[in-house]
């Protein structure tokens, strides 16, 4: 038995030494993920989309419906939940989105060369989800805001949770004209005209 532990002993301490001396610092590779974005973007690229990555930042729920001084606040309507269809075909997995957007706040005119800021309260089923990432896709005058959650610890689904928070598109991300904006849910999102000059 004394030679077994001496064995695993002689394997074992060599292996620690040299893992923790030459571990490479950063995360590990991981090529499925890589394949899967770039898939993602040539896919996106092939029918006309550009994506931009959007800041958010998670607000106290008194703060929905606040946002930086604009000309304007937009003119709401609400539209079916979900991915524009093509949108939807594009992408080689779907994102976990919110049930809906209950309240949100932006201006309705933007500059070019300034970040355009949206505010909102999104309500999910689950409150092990949490914020994942915020995209936006702009094809042609179409713009898409899509904030992703993903699901983190329990399968138990509580009770429906809010989260809000404050999405920002860099500045040039847009260039002058007329958009429409849809800021998604599954079952239902909101839409509304942004005039950028």
């Amino acid at each position: 038995m004394k030679w077994i532990i001496i064995a695993i002993l002689a394997c074992v301490v060599p292996y620690t030494y040299l893992n923790l001396k030459y571990r490479k610092p950063n995360p590990a590779h991981q090529p499925y993920a890589d394949n899967k974005e770039r898939a993602n973007v040539m896919r996106l690229l092939a029918v006309g989309y550009q994506r931009f990555a959007l800041e958010a930042v998670p607000l106290p729920t008194a703060d929905s419906a606040s946002h930086p001084s604009g000309p304007g606040d937009v003119s709401q309507s609400t539209a079916p939940g979900g991915l524009p269809p093509l949108l939807a075909e594009t992408l080689v997995e779907a994102p976990q989105l919110p049930t809906r957007i209950i309240t949100f706040s932006a201006p309705d005119q933007a500059a070019a060369d300034a970040p355009y800021v949206v505010s909102f309260t999104a309500q999910h089923p689950d409150p092990t989800e949490v914020m994942l990432q915020a995209v936006a896709y702009l094809r042609e005058d179409q713009l898409t805001l899509v904030p992703a959650f993903e699901r983190r610890g329990s399968f138990i689904r509580p009770r429906d949770q809010t989260t809000t928070l404050r999405l920002t598109l860099p500045p040039g991300s847009l260039r002058p004209g007329t958009y429409q904006v849809a800021l998604v849910g599954a079952e239902a999102s909101s839409t509304w005209t942004l005039q950028v000059r």
